[in-house]
C-alpha cells in the first residue's frame, strides 16, 4: 500500500501489484470528520509476557494499557528525552524490557535504533551499534553491563547520557567502574517483576564506594510495603518480603485464577480495597530511605540449623576490591548442606581464597562462610544475559597447601576419620579442617573417635578448633589428660590481658578477628561454653561457672589488671566474674555486647484436663529420651512459670519433640542447654558491680521478637553505650566498628 498524491505518482517507478491510494483525489465528504471511538480503556489488556515458574509451566503476566501508560509516562518525565536523543532497542521480545525500549522513544518523538536477534549478548556489537546511531540511552542487566564496560574503547563512547539497569543485583563493582569508564553517562539502577510492569524502584549509582547498590524509591503511582510473615511493616534495616501495589499491578496471571489469588492479594493498609503484588524478593529500607536488595526469598537455606539469605553473602563477597562477579549456593556435602561460593577476578586481580576467607569471616558468622570458594574465569551466563546457577561446575573440597603425607600412625588414623567426615580424598598432615570443609558440627561428630585416638576421654571441643591442622592435633597425643576449656587466641605484649567470654552454644571462634587486631598487643583468652564440656550435666549456676573462670584469671595474673569482655550469655558470665574478681585485683575494663533478656511470654491457663494431657505428653516423651536423667533433673529445678509454659509447649506441638540424644550438636541437646541457660539466668541476682561498664548493642537489638536488651544502668555505672550500625546479634562481634572500638579502648587503658 503506497500513499501519495496524484503529481507525484507519476514520477515513481511503481512495481506492479502495488496497491496506490492519491490522497488528494480521495472523496471523504461522506467520511467521519472525527477520531473514532475506539472502544478501550486502561483496563484493556496491554499484553502478556511469560515468566518461568516454580513448578517448569510458565505463567503470563497480563499487563493493562493504563500500567504501561503510567510507566512510560513516568520515564519520560524522569529521564527527559529530547529530540537529538536514539534510544537503543536490543532486548529480546520475550523480556519486558523490550516494551519501553520500544514504546518510551516512540511515544517521547525520539528515535529508536534496533539491534540486530542476538547482539544483545556481543559487547562489540552493542559498541558498534551505538556508534552507528549516536545512541543515547541503552538498558543492560548488570552482567552485559560489566562485560560491556570492560571492553577496549568503550570510554570513547561519550554520546552515551542514560544507561539503565535492572534485571538482577548490581555490584557495587559495576558502579564504580561505570564512573570510571563512562564519567558523563548517568548510571540508573532499576528494579521491577513483570508483575507490575516493567520498573517500580528507582535509584541513580552515585558510585560512592558504597558495598550494596540500593533499589532505591517507589516510582510515580507504585506502593511499596516492606513486610514479615505476618504482614507487618518492618523497620529500617530489618529485612522482610517486598509488596508492591498501585496502578503498575497487572490483571495477574492469564488463566491462572489460582495462582493470581496466592501471588496478587488484598492490601491491608489500603481501605479503598487496592492490591499487593507478593514479589518473593526479600529487601530492607536503609537509614536513607532507599530499598536495598538482599536476595530471593527463595534463596533462603537452612544450613546447620541456621536460616541463611544467600544474597546476604553474595553481598559480602562482591563488597571485596579484587571480586568481580560472585554467586553462592548451597548444596550437600558430605556433612549435609554446606555453602559453596563462585568467583571471579576483577581484571589484573588475583583472587586468594583464604584471604577472602578470613575477610568475610570478619563480616559474617561462622556458618555463613561459604565451605568451600571456587575462582572461575568468567561466571556462566543463560540466555537472558544473568548468571546461571545451573551450569555451575560441581564444588569440591580441598586443601590450599601442597600435600605433605601423615606420619605415624596418629596422624594417619586421624587422617582416615577426616576424610570420612568430611568426604575428601585424602588428607595432609599441614591440611586444616576448616579448610577443606569442616564446621563445627562435623568437628563434633568427628570428636569422640579423636579422643580415643588420642588417648584424651575429656579433650574439649576448643582443642580441636586450636589445633586445626592434623599434624598439630596429632600432637595432641602427647600433652596429656590435662585439658582446659580455654583457648588462647594471642600470646605476647605488654597490654592488660583480655579475657573473653562465650555465648552459649559456641567455641571461641567468634573472638578470632578481634585477636588477630589486638596481636602483639596483650595476651587474649577465650573460655569455651561449659555446654560444650565435660561440666555440663552438673546444673550450675552462674555464680559458680563465674567462679572457676575467676579462678584461672587470678591464676594467670598473678594479681595484676585484668579486661574481662562477654557477648551474648557470655556478658552475664563477664559481669558475675567481674563482681568475684573486683575484690582481689584491678578488673580495668568490663566490656558487654549485644546481652538479652528473654521475655518469656505469659503461659496460657490450662485446665486440669489440658495439664494432665500435656504431663502425659511430656513423660511419654522424657521416658524415650537417652537424656531421660538429665531431663528430669532439670525440670525439677525449672521456676513454676517457666515449668508451665514447657507443658503448654507441649500440649501444643504439631510434632514430637527431638529425640537425636545427647550429642553436643543435636536438637535435643539443643534444647536442654538453652533451657538449662534460661533457668539460671531467672535464679542469678544481678546486684551490683564496682567496675565501670562498656556495653555494645546490635543494631536490630530492639527490634527482635522475645527478647529485648539487658538494662545496665540498674547493675552499675556505664561509661559508654554504643549501638553498632548494620550488625545484628551474630555479626556483631565480627564487624570493623566494634573491634576497633574495643582495641581504640584498652589501648587508652594501657596508657
Amino acid at each position: 500500500l503506497l500513499l501519495t498524491q496524484r503529481a507525484l505518482r507519476a514520477l515513481l517507478p511503481l512495481p506492479s501489484g502495488l496497491t496506490v491510494l492519491e490522497l488528494d483525489t480521495l472523496a471523504l465528504t461522506a467520511e467521519l470528520a472525527h477520531n473514532p471511538d475506539v472502544p478501550l480503556s486502561g483496563e484493556n489488556l496491554a499484553y502478556v509476557i511469560y515468566t518461568s515458574g516454580s513448578t517448569g509451566r510458565p505463567k503470563g503476566a497480563a499487563v493493562r494499557h493504563a500500567a504501561l501508560t503510567s510507566c512510560m509516562c513516568w520515564m519520560q518525565d524522569h529521564y527527559r528525552l529530547q529530540f537529538a536523543d536514539v534510544v537503543l532497542h536490543k532486548a529480546p521480545f520475550g523480556f519486558d524490557v523490550s516494551v519501553w525500549e520500544i514504546f518510551w522513544p516512540l511515544s517521547a518523538g525520539v528515535s529508536l535504533a534496533v539491534a540486530m536477534p542476538e547482539e544483545h549478548r556481543d559487547p562489540e556489537r552493542i559498541i558498534a551499534r551505538i556508534r552507528e546511531h549516536g545512541v543515547t540511552t541503552v538498558n543492560f542487566v548488570p552482567a552485559m553491563l560489566q562485560a560491556f564496560l570492560a571492553h577496549d574503547g568503550v570510554e570513547q563512547e561519550t554520546r552515551l547520557k542514560h544507561i539503565l539497569c535492572g534485571g538482577e543485583a548490581m555490584p557495587a563493582g559495576v558502579q564504580e567502574a561505570c564512573a570510571q569508564r563512562l564519567p558523563g553517562a548517568g548510571l540508573y539502577n532499576l528494579y521491577g517483576p513483570t508483575e507490575t510492569t516493567i520498573h517500580v524502584t528507582h535509584w541513580r549509582c552515585r558510585g560512592d564506594g558504597r558495598s550494596l547498590v540500593p533499589i532505591g524509591a517507589p516510582i510515580a503511582g507504585t506502593r511499596t510495603h516492606v513486610l514479615d510473615g505476618e504482614l507487618n511493616l518492618t523497620p529500617a534495616g530489618v529485612a522482610g518480603e517486598l509488596y508492591l501495589g498501585g496502578v503498575g499491578l497487572a490483571r495477574g496471571y492469564l488463566n491462572r485464577p489460582g495462582l493470581s489469588a496466592e501471588r496478587f492479594i488484598a492490601d491491608p493498609y489500603d481501605e479503598s480495597g487496592g492490591r499487593l503484588y507478593r514479589t518473593g524478593d526479600l529487601v530492607r529500607w536503609n537509614a536513607e530511605g532507599e530499598l536495598e536488595y538482599l536476595g530471593r526469598i527463595d534463596h533462603q537455606v537452612k544450613i546447620r540449623g541456621f536460616r541463611i539469605e544467600l544474597g546476604e553473602v553474595e553481598a559480602q563477597l562482591l563488597a571485596q576490591p579484587e571480586v568481580r562477579e560472585a554467586v553462592v549456593v548451597a548444596d550437600e556435602g558430605p556433612g549435609g548442606a554446606r555453602l559453596v561460593g563462585y568467583v571471579s577476578a576483577q581484571a589484573g586481580a588475583e583472587i586468594d581464597t583464604a584471604e577472602l576467607r578470613t575477610k568475610l569471616g570478619e563480616q559474617l558468622p561462622d556458618y555463613m562462610v561459604p565451605s568451600v570458594l571456587m575462582v572461575l574465569d568468567a561466571l556462566p551466563l543463560n540466555a537472558n544475559g544473568k548468571i546461571d546457577r545451573k551450569a555451575l561446575p560441581k564444588a569440591e573440597a580441598g586443601s590450599e597447601q601442597a600435600y605433605e603425607a601423615p606420619q605415624g600412625e596418629v596422624e594417619e588414623r586421624l587422617a582416615a576419620i577426616w576424610a570420612e567426615v568430611l568426604g575428601v580424598e585424602r588428607v595432609g598432615r599441614q591440611d586444616s579442617f576448616f579448610e577443606l570443609g569442616g564446621h563445627s558440627l562435623l568437628a563434633l561428630g568427628a570428636l569422640p573417635r579423636t579422643r580415643e585416638i588420642l588417648g584424651l576421654p575429656e579433650m574439649a571441643l576448643a582443642e580441636l578448633f586450636r589445633h586445626h591442622r592434623l599434624a598439630d592435633q596429632a600432637a595432641l597425643a602427647a600433652a596429656g589428660p590435662e585439658m582446659l576449656d580455654v583457648v588462647v587466641l594471642a600470646e605476647g605484649g605488654r597490654g592488660i590481658p583480655l579475657y573473653c567470654f562465650p555465648g552459649l552454644i559456641v567455641n571461641s571462634s567468634e573472638y578470632r578477628q578481634l585477636a588477630e587486631a589486638l596481636q602483639g598487643t596483650r595476651p587474649v583468652h577465650a573460655f569455651v561454653s561449659h555446654a560444650l564440656t565435660s561440666r555440663r550435666w552438673k546444673h550450675s549456676s552462674l555464680e559458680r561457672l563465674a567462679a572457676g573462670y575467676a579462678e584461672h584469671i587470678r591464676r594467670e595474673t598473678r594479681g595484676g589488671p585484668c579486661a574481662l569482655l562477654g557477648w551474648s550469655f557470655g556478658g552475664d558470665l563477664a559481669f558475675e566474674t567481674a563482681r568475684q574478681l573486683a575484690h582481689d585485683l584491678p578488673v580495668n575494663f568490663l566490656g558487654l555486647v549485644d546481652v538479652a533478656v528473654p521475655a518469656l511470654p505469659s503461659p496460657p491457663a490450662l485446665t486440669a484436663l489440658q495439664q494432665d494431657a500435656a504431663r502425659k505428653r511430656l513423660d511419654a516423651w522424657r521416658d524415650r529420651s537417652e537424656m531421660a536423667v538429665q531431663w528430669q533433673a532439670l525440670l525439677d529445678r525449672l521456676p513454676s512459670g517457666l515449668r508451665d509454659q514447657i507443658l503448654a509447649n507441649a500440649l501444643a506441638a504439631e510434632d514430637d519433640m527431638p529425640l537425636d540424644g545427647p550429642g553436643y550438636a543435636s536438637k535435643e541437646y539443643l534444647q536442654w542447654a538453652l533451657l538449662d541457660a534460661e533457668r539460671m539466668l531467672m535464679e542469678y541476682d544481678y546486684g551490683t558491680v564496682g567496675v565501670e561498664m562498656d556495653v555494645w548493642l546490635a543494631a536490630d537489638a530492639w527490634e527482635r521478637r522475645h527478647v529485648f536488651p539487658r538494662d545496665w544502668t540498674r547493675h552499675g555505672t556505664i561509661r559508654t553505650q554504643t549501638v553498632v550500625p548494620g550488625t545484628g546479634h551474630l555479626t556483631i562481634v565480627r564487624s570493623a566498628a566494634f573491634i576497633e572500638a574495643v582495641r581504640d579502648r584498652l589501648l587508652q587503658l594501657d596508657g
